[in-house]
C-alpha cells in the first residue's frame, strides 16, 4: 500500500466531502481522482525528470492525469506535474496535506476535478495503473481540453511531457 491508513482515512474524507461542492459536475470517487495502486512504478515515472532535483521521496499517489504526490523526508508534500513540467510544493505535511483535499480550489488546481469528470462524461476509461494524457500536450496550446484527452500507462506520459519541457 502506498500510504498509511491514518493519510487514506484523511484524503478519503476529504473526496467524499468535497462531492457536494458542485453541481454542474458529476460527481468523482476517489478512484476517479487518484491511484494508490501498489503496482505504479513511481521510480519509472521519476526517472523521467532528470533535470529536476527530485531527491528521496516516499509515493503517496498519482492524480488520474498523471501528477504524482510525494513525501519528502522533511514532511513536506510534493507535486510532480507532467502538466507543468514542475516539482513543488503542494503540502508542509500529511495533515496539510489531508486540509488541502478538503479544499475545493486546492482539489481544482491539483486533481483538475472538473476536468476529470468532463473526460469520464465522455465516456473515456482507464485502469488504476494508467493516467489520462493529451494530444497534443497542453503546453503546445488547446489547455486541458477533454475532448483531446487519451489514456496512458503512465510512465509513456510522463515520458512525453518532460521532453515537452
Amino acid at each position: 500500500m502506498l500510504i498509511n491508513r491514518r493519510s487514506a482515512f484523511v484524503l478519503g474524507a476529504a473526496l467524499l466531502q468535497s462531492n457536494a461542492m458542485s453541481q454542474t459536475v458529476r460527481k468523482l470517487s476517489w478512484d476517479d481522482l487518484i491511484s494508490q495502486d501498489p503496482e505504479l512504478d513511481f521510480e519509472r515515472m521519476l526517472s523521467c525528470w532528470p533535470r529536476l532535483a527530485i531527491g528521496r521521496t516516499r509515493p503517496i499517489g498519482l492524480s488520474t492525469l498523471g501528477c504524482c504526490f510525494l513525501e519528502r523526508p522533511d514532511g513536506n508534500v510534493y507535486a510532480l506535474d507532467p502538466l507543468l513540467g514542475e516539482f513543488r510544493k503542494v503540502a508542509v505535511s500529511m495533515d496539510d496535506f489531508g486540509r488541502g483535499m478538503n479544499s475545493p480550489e486546492w482539489q481544482q488546481r491539483n486533481l483538475h476535478r472538473d476536468v476529470v469528470a468532463q473526460i469520464l462524461e465522455r465516456g473515456l476509461t482507464r485502469t488504476p495503473r494508467q493516467v489520462f494524457g493529451f494530444a497534443p500536450h497542453p503546453k503546445f496550446g488547446g489547455g486541458l481540453d477533454a475532448s483531446r484527452a487519451i489514456t496512458l500507462d503512465p510512465a509513456v506520459w510522463h515520458s512525453i511531457s518532460s521532453q515537452s519541457f
